[in-house]
């Protein structure tokens, strides 16, 4: 508004075209009418009923005060060609309760009358949820509709977490990453990198357990004691192996195998040293390359994403490993890592059901919705207050209790929206063991058009095993062995009991 610069350069356009004007900021709306007010002409598309990104400072206002600030015209788009009368029923009923949309029921014609489904099913517990599910996919799949064409939406990843581990033990094909860092083989391939890059050797404890190399974790415990008290690095420490006491003869060959592969990789980056490793020095891939199984392509992809992740880090010019790994672990601690959830397009052609949040569905559709967690205090999720104020200047970053509303209104209208022939809905009266769950309020408006039933399950347990290591016990317990243990006790079966500690842990 004041350079001349920009508003020399900004002179020169004479149309401006917006898509998805409703998720548009305070800056960029006001930098739009700027560049109206130097004589470009504006046109934007926009539903309030899909705004879904006030949590980032998205302002859906911005579409009301069109007209009055661009001295423009509205126009409705009246037919919907995406779904089938049944699933624009039900979301139409929905949008004319929604805070933003208040007198929008009935605005759509709808293109494709013919067939479709809208249903409801009510479960005891996740497990029978999941169950549930896994029938309306198989269902839907023998009508013709292939897992591809199938989608699992969720408000949060801590539901789509619980109910895909479900699924993948009932054998659903999934395509779904998850937390990529949390994943078994990409923790795999990150305890590789820390090899010679930490002090500790708590990798080695992954990396020699791995089937090719077959090494006990009391033989691991024994090369990095070795290589504790000798004061050396793990590379140095496997290029000594002969000199280590009490190894297993499998244990000693498969670490021998590790030492030939890891040769000259100790001062490259992690790039450098994933690609010679997985491409060029172990059979860690091929097992999954010659599989034909969805699972396993999953892990394909997963190791893709990693890579690109160490490509990222290699094309910027910091090639130190420890620095890398530092940077993973920032971006798990600050819960940063939906950037790396989201699956690669060059995994399009895998026939399985794709799993997804609400907010990654925005612009895509399918045949088939699966909307699972429809309970209070899942969809919609419950108000959380203002966490992280932002600074005075930016006030219209905060979102206020009624925001958050609305922006689960829309959550669901958005979620709905996506199906084309079928729309699923399901919920559990319970998720937790503590507290039982009632059914969300946006059920309501969709009764009168969906099938409701009832799913009692099967009653098997699908929890995932614990692995207790019971250790003797001691006669006195250090205050500062019992902190890590209440922190957690994985990291006290590695520091306390294996001796696994950093070379920070030895200092003053």
């Amino acid at each position: 508004e004041e350079s001349d610069a920009v508003r020399q350069y900004i002179a020169g356009f004479k149309h401006v075209l917006v898509d998805e004007y409703q998720d548009v900021n305070y800056a960029s709306a006001r930098l739009l009418r700027a560049v109206h007010g130097i004589g470009a002409k504006v046109w934007v598309v926009a539903d309030q009923r899909q705004s879904i990104y006030r949590f980032r400072g998205a302002e859906p206002s911005n579409v009301a005060r069109f007209e009055e600030e661009f001295g423009g015209q509205q126009e409705a788009l009246g037919t919907n060609y995406r779904s089938v009368a049944p699933v624009v029923e039900a979301f139409a009923r929905f949008s004319g309760t929604m805070g933003d949309g208040r007198g929008m029921r009935g605005s759509w014609e709808t293109h494709r009358t013919d067939g479709g489904s809208v249903s409801v099913t009510v479960a005891p517990n996740t497990g029978a949820e999941a169950e549930a599910i896994h029938e309306r996919i198989e269902q839907f799949r023998q009508e013709g509709i292939p897992y591809r064409d199938q989608a699992l939406l969720a408000r949060g990843h801590l539901t789509l977490s619980r109910l895909t581990g479900v699924l993948e033990q009932l054998g659903v094909p999934l395509l779904y990453l998850g937390d990529l860092f949390e994943r078994d083989e990409v923790r795999d391939l990150l305890s590789l990198v820390s090899l010679g890059a930490e002090r500790g050797g708590a990798g080695l404890v992954r990396v020699g357990q791995l089937p090719a190399y077959g090494a006990t974790r009391e033989d691991i415990r024994a090369v990095v004691a070795f290589g504790q008290a000798e004061g050396i690095s793990v590379f140095e420490t496997l290029a000594r192996l002969p000199e280590v006491e009490g190894l297993s003869d499998h244990g000693r060959a498969g670490l021998s195998k590790l030492r030939e592969e890891l040769d000259g990789l100790e001062h490259i980056s992690a790039w450098s040293m994933l690609t010679a490793w997985l491409f060029e020095r172990s059979d860690y891939l091929q097992s999954r390359l010659t599989a034909d199984d969805t699972a396993s392509k999953q892990q394909l992809i997963a190791i893709y994403h990693l890579l690109k992740v160490c490509s990222e880090q290699d094309l910027s010019g910091y090639h130190s490993r420890r620095r890398f790994l530092d940077r993973i672990r920032r971006i798990e601690a600050l819960n940063q890592d939906g950037v790396y959830r989201a699956v690669a397009s060059e995994a399009s052609d895998i026939d399985a059901v794709r799993v997804m949040t609400i907010h990654g569905s925005k612009g895509l559709e399918f045949r088939a919705v699966h909307l699972p967690a429809l309970a209070t205090g899942y969809t919609p999720s419950s108000w959380k207050g203002v966490r992280c104020p932002p600074p005075p200047t930016l006030s219209k970053l905060a979102m206020k209790k009624e925001g958050h509303a609305a922006e689960e209104e829309c959550l669901f209208f958005v979620g709905a929206s996506r199906a084309r022939d079928h729309l699923s809905i399901t919920r559990a009266e319970r998720y937790t063991a503590k507290r039982a769950s009632s059914e969300s309020g946006f059920l309501k408006s969709v009764a009168g058009v969906a099938q409701e039933s009832r799913h009692e399950g099967s009653g098997r347990s699908y929890a995932l095993p614990v692995l207790n290591h019971p250790q003797p016990p001691r006669e006195q317990y250090t205050q500062r062995d019992l902190d890590v243990f209440l922190r957690c006790p994985a990291r006290y079966r590695y520091q306390v009991v294996d001796a696994l500690i950093g070379g920070g842990d030895r200092g003053p």
